[in-house]
């Protein structure tokens, strides 16, 4: 029994796109990480993610994301996440806890690198806005190290 090579090809083309297409989080408004300095995370070091025009009126679910390693020393880091949108002007503030160890003091969702999601709360965003969100820490040692990269998360409600 002989196959025909472009029989095989359109098969493995029409997987992959039906693949593809069930992968996508259409929920998912913007999300992006920005790195932290190998050396850590400094206090004075604040990530900005700009978002650009917002094509409906929504209420917004937020969400930090975390990566670090085995050098974090603590279980939780304490990080404000301060937005800032217009037309018409919204801006807020918040300090989230992002929890990084379970009650037996485990590191989660990894092997050498850690991932979390924490969410942020929500909040109401107009069709056309453009703004940014910035994060910084706010433990109270200056320096953290082991962290890698921060990102936000901003999805539809479900």
């Amino acid at each position: 029994m002989r196959r025909r090579k472009g029989s095989l090809s359109l098969v493995a083309a029409a997987g992959l796109a039906v693949l593809s297409l069930a992968g996508c989080d259409t929920d998912t408004v913007y999300h992006s990480y920005r790195h932290v300095a190998p050396s850590g995370w400094e206090r004075e070091d604040t990530l900005r993610f700009h978002l650009d025009t917002l094509r409906e009126n929504m209420r917004g679910q937020l969400s930090v994301g975390l990566r670090c390693d085995d050098r974090y020393p603590y279980k939780s880091i304490w990080v404000v996440v301060e937005g800032r949108f217009a037309p018409p002007l919204l801006t807020w503030r918040d300090t989230v806890e992002c929890r990084l160890a379970d009650s037996l003091n485990r590191m989660q969702r990894g092997i050498h690198v850690y991932q979390y999601d924490t969410p942020a709360g929500s909040q109401p965003f107009t069709k056309g806005q453009t703004g940014t969100i910035r994060v910084w820490h706010c433990m109270q040692r200056e320096h953290l190290p082991g962290i890698l990269d921060i990102g936000i998360r901003l999805r539809h409600p479900h």
